[in-house]
């Protein structure tokens, strides 16, 4: 996915504050430690304000210091039923190098007072590798977590230099707050500004006298998790800080403080692709005059694709290689054949234009972060960045600085999504490309016998096209082939009955980010067909829809948000068993809609019957609104999946 850094040119803003910051690193850090506890808090036996609940938060603290770059969470929750316990297995995201967790304790209070203070292991786990590096879990269980039990624990989020601190609260969770306090340590004062989303009217951070922010809410609801939601900031109530930067005066509209922006961090982008001599010299190897445009374009992206990207280098790779030197520019990348994401796509600026069309770097908030908010005027809304070039008459959005996507094709998060494009005399606000259900398709054929024994065995073969493919290769980054085969095997057999076996023989397209990353192998599923007296009862579907378990519960509390549109194909063909014949066949089922669709039918060709399935989502945002619909679709997709077929049995 996604280039693991803050835009650089605020990076550059801000670097001269980190060095203040690290001669005062851990001096002045805010501490946070343990908090009494009440008698009355270790016989609750119940959340009063919210009677059943599993658990809920007695207390939480966070701490984000701008000049000891961390963040410090306390929280202490309180176990009410057996369900509860699961809040004792505690997931801490870190990313070595980039933040990592210190300080860590933890403890469980039993309601005679005693304490179990944690001693055990702390295990760390890859979670997934995100823009070229790895996010992993500390995962630990706190110690005989009872119902009727409190238990807590504290860490530091510690975070690397010239890397940003989050600047904001996400001051909701899944569990009910009873009573929480957030402050935040700003390293600049000067021109700092807050946007609040789900709070109460009345509340809003309040300024101390050393600087400080803080913020003091009581008995606030959690908000559950549920499958698809959008991004915590669109969901969860949270506060976000944000510093005009200078030159702007700080009375700016929206409008023009964009404008400001995009002009003054163009002057980075210019000065680094300024070489017009050697952009010209591989534009003339690359590509030839005579080319219609788009195959010149898709040469130069080839092209760039080709240099070493180091937000995706493996860590054998790093230890074994050089020193690096530095790139100061596009001539250095391409001389080094070598620069981080963000460097590659400005290389490709550079040749887009020295190939004659218009083209700009193009700063953007991912959409699977937050939505770019142009009146909350802070840049690091900004942390992506993508290439604009205007070919023809359309304006195209391109990504070659990530090595997983095709030139025909954005990263999902990067789809629809909005920023600023650089310009030198100004930033343009500019949404990009509306993502399509074609990009993202699942295509599956199988070749399976009917065995007498209600048996299923034969071939599968399986397309991973756009998105689907991309994702898949970009989370196979840095695996063995080995792990990369079991990763898709165990997805694919979670698609079937729970008595199946699927071996894969082949995987092709791994080294190829266009082509589909197609997998073919063996499949069997025993019990899969049912005897009746003298028939058997075939279901019609060997893949279900596997959406319909998001789909379960009457209400919904959140929008639905898919990661992108997608969809699935399915072509079997199923040979009977000699002397076998269809009696019945169910209706089918076809179920357009404007934004999602489904057809299941089942033919008969002799001995053979030939089973064609598609579902189609052409959007990734639902409104909760569209909840009861959306279930009531996934509902009647598994439902046709359940038809069954039946065949004779032959008579001796």
């Amino acid at each position: 996915m996604r280039k693991a850094q803050y835009f650089p040119h605020i990076i550059i803003l801000v670097s001269f504050l980190f060095a203040v910051a690290a001669s005062v690193h851990s001096a002045n850090r805010i501490k946070v430690d343990w908090q009494p506890i009440s008698p009355e808090d270790l016989t609750l036996k119940d959340n009063p304000a919210s009677p059943g609940d599993s658990a809920m938060i007695l207390y939480r603290e966070l701490v984000i210091d701008g000049w000891d770059i961390s963040t410090t969470e306390y929280v202490r929750i309180k176990i009410f039923t057996d369900e509860g316990r699961k809040w004792a297995d505690v997931q801490i995201p870190f990313a070595p190098g980039v933040w990592d967790i210190k300080d860590l304790r933890a403890r469980t209070i039993h309601p005679d007072g005693s304490i179990v203070e944690f001693k055990g292991e702390v295990f760390d786990e890859t979670a997934v590798k995100i823009r070229g590096f790895k996010i992993r879990l500390k995962k630990f269980s706190l110690p005989d977590a009872q119902p009727g039990s409190i238990i807590e624990y504290i860490y530091r989020r510690q975070y690397g230099y010239r890397v940003l601190p989050p600047n904001g609260w996400t001051v909701q969770g899944g569990l009910y707050t009873r009573l929480g306090l957030f402050v935040f340590r700003p390293l600049q004062e000067s021109g700092l500004g807050w946007r609040e989303h789900g709070l109460p009217s009345e509340l809003a951070p309040q300024k101390q006298k050393d600087g400080s922010f803080r913020l003091e809410v009581h008995d606030l609801p959690g908000v559950m998790d549920e499958d698809f939601m959008p991004p915590d900031k669109l969901v969860r109530a949270h506060v976000d800080f944000f510093n005009r930067y200078a030159p702007f005066q700080g009375n700016e509209t929206a409008a023009e403080y964009w404008k400001q922006v995009g002009k003054l961090w163009s002057k980075n982008v210019e000065k680094f692709i300024d070489k017009r001599d050697i952009l010209d010299k591989v534009v003339a190897q690359t590509a030839r005059a005579e080319d219609p445009p788009e195959v010149r374009l898709r040469k130069l992206y080839a092209r760039v694709q080709q240099i070493q990207n180091l937000d995706y280098e493996s860590e054998e790779t790093a230890g074994k290689r050089n020193v690096l030197y530095p790139n100061e520019s596009v001539e250095d990348v391409i001389k080094h054949g070598y620069g981080t994401s963000t460097q590659i796509n400005y290389v490709f600026v550079g040749l887009a234009r020295a190939a004659g069309f218009q083209s700009s770097s193009v700063a953007f908030t991912p959409r699977d972060e937050d939505f770019f908010s142009p009146n909350l005027q802070d840049p690091r809304q900004l942390t992506g960045d993508l290439v604009y070039v205007h070919l023809g008459s359309q304006d195209r959005y391109l990504d070659p600085g990530d090595p997983y996507f095709p030139y025909s094709l954005l990263p999902w998060y990067a789809s629809e999504a909005q920023g600023i494009r650089l310009e030198p005399d100004g930033g343009v606000i500019v949404v990009t490309s509306v993502p399509s259900s074609s990009d993202a398709t699942l295509v599956r054929h199988a070749e399976l016998q009917l065995g007498a024994d209600g048996s299923i065995s034969g071939e599968l073969q399986i397309d991973f096209t756009g998105q689907r493919g991309c994702i898949r290769r970009e989370e196979a980054w840095g695996k063995t082939e080995v792990d990369r085969q079991k990763n898709l095997s165990d997805q694919i057999k979670s698609w079937l009955p729970a008595d199946s076996t699927f071996d894969v023989t082949g995987v092709t397209g791994w080294d190829s980010n266009s082509a589909p990353l197609h997998v073919e192998g063996t499949l069997q599923i025993r019990g899969y067909a049912a005897a009746v007296t003298n028939r058997i009862l075939v279901p019609i579907a060997i893949f279900r829809a596997s959406q319909v378990h998001s789909f379960r519960s009457a209400t919904r509390v959140s929008p639905i948000y898919f990661p992108y549109p997608y969809q699935e194909w399915d072509e079997i063909t199923l040979k009977l068993p000699v002397g076998y014949t269809v009696e019945g066949l169910p209706p089918g089922e076809k179920t357009p809609q404007s934004l999602v669709g489904f057809e299941l039918a089942a033919m008969p060709d002799g001995a053979t019957i030939h089973v064609h399935r598609r579902l189609v989502v052409d959007a990734y945002s639902f409104p909760v609104t569209a909840y009861p619909s959306l279930r009531s679709f996934f509902q009647t997709a598994a439902s046709a999946d359940g038809q069954q077929i039946v065949l004779q049995m032959p008579q001796f």
